[in-house]
C-alpha cells in the first residue's frame, strides 16, 4: 500500500508571473533575456533551492509554508495576486 506524503516545499518561492510577461513584456514571452532566470542561476549558485510558482498556484494556497517570495520581473501584477501577497506578508 503506498502512502500519500505531501511533496516537500522549499521555504523560498519565485514568482513566474504572466501578467508582467504579456502586459510589460518581461521574461521570455516576447524573447528577451529575463532576470529570472539570472535569480534562478544565482540561487543554484548559492545552493539553495527554490519553487517556481505561478500567479494561479499562488492564488490557491501557493504561499502556504514559505518564508521567502522572490519576484524578478513583476513590474505588474494583478490585484487579487497583490492581495494575496499583502495579506502573506502580514501572516509573517
Amino acid at each position: 500500500m503506498l502512502a500519500r506524503h505531501q511533496p516537500w516545499r522549499s521555504p523560498v518561492a519565485l514568482l513566474e508571473s504572466f501578467t508582467s510577461q504579456v502586459m510589460a513584456g518581461r521574461g521570455l514571452y516576447r524573447g528577451g533575456s529575463s532576470s529570472t532566470l539570472e535569480v534562478w542561476q544565482a540561487l543554484e549558485h548559492a545552493h539553495l533551492q527554490a519553487d517556481i510558482v505561478y500567479e494561479e498556484s499562488l492564488l490557491n494556497g501557493g504561499l502556504d509554508g514559505r518564508q521567502i517570495l522572490l519576484l524578478p520581473d513583476c513590474d505588474v501584477l494583478s490585484t487579487s495576486v497583490v492581495e494575496k501577497i499583502r495579506k502573506w506578508e502580514a501572516r509573517s
